[in-house]
Parts: structure tokens; C-alpha cells; sequence
């Protein structure tokens, strides 16, 4: 949900009398027109219930009201709001509701401050925060952590959810939620991470000898030295593109091309791109290789492939 705008409240989700659970997501750049009286810059929950888990909720403008703003009509009816691992920074007022007993955030970053186990109220450290130009439109910014952020390793691997969606596409699900939103694994460090974004600066860049060769066709080829590589890989190229006449989301999709088989991940940074387009950089990341499987004696061996698309955000 982001840079959208609600004639009165709820600019990025209006929940009425509903159950809403937000996973993995980023919420930013939304505002409301009322939103300095009644809030809900970002969300108005109204008689609801609304969970927000492992997501960021940032730069919503709201100046005076919350960024989430909550309304129940009758307390003993409902309009819980349940927060953990998540980041709630700079919408003005993070939170308002006429109900803050039904209001529980734990292991998060909330600017003002917050009662619950675990959460804390420093500067999350983003690596480039949006903001809005002199017209007001929404220029989207990088909501990964810098290495700094007091937001890496301070979230609580318990209040991780369960894997609903099956992201990984296992057919598991019942265990954690395995993936980040940029679909990396959730779980590094100490401790998750709070918001939606794993740390990016803990993924080792490009390893000496490591290749990443960029074809014409937009396939990316990982080359692996073998018996020098550890089992875990992680690796990054910078790619750009000109010409765009519309907003694009760049995918990276990965498959083992070898048996050294392994489980493949690939991600853009930034994942979305403005006209006229732009340089972006593709991360890869290999985990559990066979290297013993690869033939011996060969100086490179081609072990996964990135295929790059675009498509509409």
C-alpha cells in the first residue's frame, strides 16, 4: 500500500467491521484528507479487528491524527489491534484510538514511544526514505535497514506467523512465515528483524572469484569456482534500463541449472522503477549447495539462473 490518498481516512485500508491481517507488508506515502482530524493517515479501523505483523508503516502524512487510527462503537464489541515486529515511524501521531486497551504492540519500532515487551522508539535507519515532491505526489524510497538500525535483531522470532500463503511454496503451512517481502529468508541473525525487510548489509556481497554475467536475453548466470565455495552464496550485479514510459516492478526469478541443486532467491533493490528508468541491483542467493555433486576438476560451473521480468506494480 503506497502513495495512495482516502478522501476522509483509511488512505492506504479502511477497515470496516472486519478482520484484517497484515503480513510482510509495507505501508508508506498514503495520506487521507481528514486525516488530521479523525487520522487513519495509513489505516482507519473502525469497529475492527486489525493485525500488523513483521511489516513497516512509515511516512504516512499525517500531521495531527494517528497514522492507524482506531474507532469502536461499543469497547466490549471489538476493535483490537494486535502489532509486533513491525516499524511505525513518522506519520505524526502513530497511533489514535478511543479504545488503547485493545491496543497491543510488542517487539516494535514506534516513534513516540509505546507500552509492551520489547519495543523501542530510536530512528529505524532506512536506507532511503520516500518523501513528496513540491506537488505533493509520493517519491518512493528503500525501507531496507542501513547496518546501523536499532531495528536489526530486535524483533521476537515467537511472534513470526505462520506461513498462510505458503510463500515458499512448500505446502507447509503451519510453519513461520520462511520469507521477507523481498522474498528472502526471514529469520537471520540473533533475531528477525522488525519490519518488512531482513536486513539487507548482513547478506554478504560479491564473493572474489564469483561471477555474474549479464546476457541480452535478460538471464543472469551464477558461476561458481569449484571446491573453493561454501555452501551458502550470496551475490549482487547492477543492472540499468532507459526508455520506461510507465511504472514498472522488477521480479528476479531463480531456478538450480545444476546438480548442486540448492534453494535459490533472487530480489531487486529498489523493486520498483519510475520513467525514464534507472539503475537497480539484483541480489542472488543460494543456500544448501551440493558442491560435491559438481563435476571435479572444472574451473566454473554454471549452478543457478535469474530470470529478470517486469510488470506492473
Amino acid at each position: 500500500m503506497i502513495g495512495n490518498r482516502a478522501f476522509v481516512s483509511g488512505g492506504g485500508l479502511y477497515n470496516w467491521e472486519g478482520s484484517a491481517t497484515l503480513h510482510n507488508c509495507r505501508v508508506v506515502g498514503n495520506t487521507a484528507d481528514r486525516a488530521a482530524e479523525m487520522g487513519g493517515a495509513a489505516i482507519d479501523n473502525l469497529t475492527a479487528n486489525l493485525t500488523v505483523l513483521d511489516s513497516t508503516i512509515a511516512d504516512n502524512l499525517s500531521p495531527n491524527g494517528g497514522a492507524i487510527s482506531s474507532y469502536s462503537w461499543d469497547w466490549d464489541a471489538g476493535g483490537t489491534i494486535v502489532i509486533a515486529n513491525s516499524i511505525l515511524y513518522n506519520g505524526g501521531h502513530e497511533i489514535s484510538s478511543n479504545n488503547m486497551p485493545a491496543v497491543g504492540i510488542t517487539y516494535s519500532d514506534v516513534q513516540g514511544g509505546s507500552a509492551g515487551t520489547g519495543n523501542i522508539s530510536a530512528a529505524p535507519l532506512f536506507v532511503a526514505p520516500g518523501g513528496r515532491s513540491i506537488e505533493g505526489e509520493w517519491i518512493d524510497g528503500d525501507y531496507h535497514l542501513q547496518a546501523t538500525s536499532p531495528c536489526i535483531d530486535a524483533g521476537s522470532d515467537a511472534k513470526v506467523p505462520a506461513d498462510v500463503a505458503d510463500l515458499d511454496g512448500d505446502g507447509n503451512v503451519a510453519e513461520q512465515l520462511p520469507l521477507d517481502l523481498d522474498r528472502t529468508t526471514r529469520i537471520q541473525g540473533s533475531r528477525v528483524d522488525m519490519g518488512a525487510y531482513e536486513q539487507l548489509a548482513k547478506k554478504p556481497g560479491p564473493i572474489p572469484g564469483i561471477e555474474l554475467t549479464f546476457l541480452l536475453s535478460g538471464k543472469q548466470t551464477v558461476l561458481v569456482p569449484d571446491l573453493v565455495f561454501p555452501d551458502t552464496y550470496t551475490g549482487s550485479v547492477k543492472v540499468s534500463i532507459s526508455g520506461l514510459n510507465d511504472t514498472w516492478e522488477i521480479h528476479a526469478d531463480v531456478k538450480a541449472t545444476s546438480a548442486a541443486g540448492g534453494t535459490w532467491t533472487g530480489w531487486a533493490v529498489p523493486d520498483i522503477l519510475d520513467p525514464p528508468g534507472g539503475t537497480f541491483t539484483v541480489y542472488v542467493k543460494g543456500e544448501g549447495l551440493n558442491l560435491a555433486a559438481l563435476p571435479p576438476g572444472s574451473k566454473n560451473v554454471s549452478v543457478a539462473e535469474v530470470d529478470l521480468w517486469l510488470g506492473f506494480p
